[in-house]
């Protein structure tokens, strides 16, 4: 969770065969939203690939910064202010 912006949202698209452990006081203070979903089939997959690939989705506004991947391992916290792993892309 600490790489998801305060106010920011994270979305579970997974099944978990245990229960996962979630720091409450983050999610809190940090005002955080876990929405889950487990249901999404290879049709939904199918689609949304067929979107990008017929450019009916725009992909290029997630992408705010490319860094060489010698800088990708960098710990989050070297990163500067509202950087999340989802707003990089490595060449």
């Amino acid at each position: 969770m600490e790489l998801v912006k305060r106010t920011g949202r994270i979305v579970v698209v997974a099944v978990y065969k245990e229960p996962v452990p979630v720091d409450l006081i983050t999610l809190g203070y940090g005002e955080i939203e876990i929405l889950g979903s487990c249901v999404y089939t290879p049709a939904d997959y199918a689609k949304s690939v067929g979107l990008v690939a017929e450019k009916q989705v725009d992909l290029l506004p997630l992408v705010s910064h490319r860094l060489p991947l010698t800088e990708g391992s960098a710990p989050s916290s070297n990163w500067p202010r509202g950087w999340t792993r989802r707003r990089c892309s490595w060449p």
